[in-house]
């Protein structure tokens, strides 16, 4: 199917359609995605599932401020009738958010020519069951499922200036296994060849990961309650300053008042040399991509500098942030029913010259943070709570006893500026980010890192 074509087509009828008219068409966007989730019960069954949909997201203005967004789904044809139709039953709305769709076909559309080739063959089920085979070859009573995902997502969008198209594939595989013992663990793996799954250099790795953490899954402990000092582990600091960077620098956070990091731009945050940048030009990552949803070149983001505020991730629609104007690159959205928004990508966080061993062994009474899962940040004040899944206790200088979930508080100025050491190891984790109900893959590339001080208490 070409997209660019479908977006022009959608695009010259809504601009004949409202000629004359107070509105003007900000944007049309059109996409296809299609999906293969291939699933492997350990040695019981094996399961395929595939899906496409093709639609069109046209977003107008008018003199006043006023916004509206319309969707459609289906063929070209479709999508044109379809959008026009809605036109003419909206134009009498005064007001819309801009951000969210009025109104959304809600459709999924499988069409035979929607489907983005690949020069690269799907795993076969002998590759997943070859893979499967060599977990249970292993005679430790694993069970457990093995999922293959692959997203083909093509777009193209047209602004009245410029139409541009962009294609992303992803591949990813994820195990999680459990132990005779009751203990449970995943691990998953970016693919950049769907035929790598048959690679046990690839694939070992992403068991040996899973099964340690079933493993020590059961034999954890509780974590200690107070103010402890807290060494994040790579994915782990990541996931940090993914919850506090990342969206504290977004710009539609800060629109609605979410200052708590904004105000500090231009001033020195952390007395360490972090830099954080998000970046979507890297190759192969999860949320690595061309043009961004609308249709402007991608480019790298630098948030921190040697731990200075310095930039904000933003989109055609936000404007001012402290007297400065920002160039939108980073608009994403879920799918063609949802407008854009500012998002995050690639985040990756430089090295330091620390070594992990000698970190831990200079700390007596102290945390590990193994994984982070979900979090909260208010964004005004930039205090926070986020839940360590695994960790580990420290104590005089050795890692001991796994602990069980617990729950780390703070400030976010105040961890910033309580950052210790910055290790010279790095570690990546790939994730989905949801936001204003809109939920897009992201990535996370980060070394380990030391806290001073956080309120840590047991979940």
């Amino acid at each position: 199917m070409d997209l660019r074509a479908m977006a022009a087509q959608v695009a010259a009828a809504i601009d004949a359609a409202v000629d004359g008219s107070r509105w003007f068409r900000f944007d049309t966007f059109a996409e296809c995605r299609y999906r293969t989730v291939r699933t492997m019960q350990l040695g019981v069954h094996y399961e395929t599932i595939n899906g496409s949909e093709v639609g069109v997201h046209t977003r107008l203005k008018a003199a006043d401020g006023s916004t509206l967004s319309i969707t459609a789904a289906g063929s070209p044809g479709q999508a044109v009738k379809e959008s026009l139709n809605q036109l003419r039953r909206f134009l009498m709305v005064p007001q819309v958010n801009f951000g969210m769709a009025t109104h959304s076909m809600g459709r999924k559309n499988p069409l035979p020519g929607a489907a983005v080739e690949d020069s690269h063959p799907v795993p076969t089920e002998a590759g997943l069951t070859d893979f499967a085979d060599r977990i249970l070859e292993t005679n430790l009573g694993i069970t457990g499922v093995l999922t293959f995902s692959e997203l083909h997502r093509e777009i193209a969008c047209e602004d009245g200036a410029t139409l541009v198209s962009d294609r992303q594939v992803r591949r990813r595989l994820h195990l999680e296994v459990s132990t005779p013992e009751g203990g449970v663990g995943e691990d998953g793996i970016l693919l950049p060849n769907s035929e790598d799954i048959s690679d046990p250099s690839v694939t070992e790795p992403v068991f040996d990961r899973a099964l340690k953490r079933a493993r020590y899954s059961y034999k954890r402990v509780p974590s200690p309650d107070g103010r402890l000092p807290v060494v994040f582990s790579g994915a782990a600091a990541g996931m940090l300053m993914h919850e506090l960077v990342g969206h504290l620098l977004e710009t539609d956070i800060i629109a609605a008042g979410g200052m708590a990091l904004a105000d500090r731009l231009g001033s020195q945050v952390c007395d360490m040399p972090l830099t954080v940048v998000d970046n979507p030009t890297l190759t192969g990552r999860w949320g690595s991509f061309t043009y961004d949803d609308e249709g402007r070149l991608a480019a790298p983001t630098p948030l921190l500098m040697d731990g200075i505020v310095c930039g904000v991730l933003t989109d055609r629609t936000r404007g001012l942030v402290n007297a400065a104007e920002y160039c939108g690159n980073s608009a994403r959205r879920a799918s063609h029913e949802y407008a854009p928004i500012p998002r995050m990508s690639n985040l990756s966080v430089s090295v330091g010259f620390d070594q992990l061993d000698d970190v831990i062994a200079d700390l007596h009474d102290a945390l590990y943070c193994d994984e982070l899962t979900r979090g909260q940040v208010d964004p005004a004040t930039g205090r926070f709570t986020l839940n360590m899944d695994s960790g580990r206790a420290i104590r005089s200088g050795r890692l001991c006893e796994y602990l069980a979930p617990a729950i780390l508080a703070g400030n976010v100025l105040d961890v910033l500026a309580s950052i210790r050491a910055i290790c010279d190891d790095l570690d990546d984790i790939q994730t989905l980010c949801g936001k204003s109900g809109q939920q897009v893959l992201v990535e996370m590339n980060a070394p380990s890192l030391l806290v001073s001080a956080l309120e840590v208490t047991s979940a």
